[in-house]
């Protein structure tokens, strides 16, 4: 059975709302900040309509980050925020099919370890 993902607007609405209160900001600071209205925040924020892309990515840009990390399902919320993702996806990138394996069989490590613990 496949499990059921949330919406995009729904992980874009929590990773928005954790960014705006790690950093204080509120949402007039964001649309400022980002050049996209306060409405477009406010949508965004409330898991309404379709947001455009170019907004989401005007958005990322003010918490130094890429779209994919405001969308991305399942990312918990410190690595929202966090270069990790990015240092990670490019060594991964760069490193050759051995490597890849290597990486993959760690991060499975950890998750079962991670599991086993909780």
């Amino acid at each position: 059975m496949v499990e059921k993902r949330p919406e995009p607007r729904q992980t874009l609405a929590r990773s928005l709302r954790f960014l705006m209160t790690k950093t204080g900001m509120s949402e007039a600071d964001v649309s400022k900040a980002s050049g996209v209205s306060k409405k477009s925040i406010n949508n965004m924020l409330n898991a309404r309509h379709a947001p455009n892309l170019d907004h989401v990515d005007e958005v990322a840009k003010v918490f130094g980050l890429n779209l994919w990390h405001m969308i991305m399902n399942g990312l918990p919320d410190e690595l929202v925020a966090s270069r990790k993702l990015d240092e990670l996806i490019s060594h991964y990138g760069q490193a050759d099919e051995h490597g890849r394996e290597s990486i993959d069989r760690v991060a499975e490590i950890a998750s079962e370890y991670r599991s086993k613990k909780q």
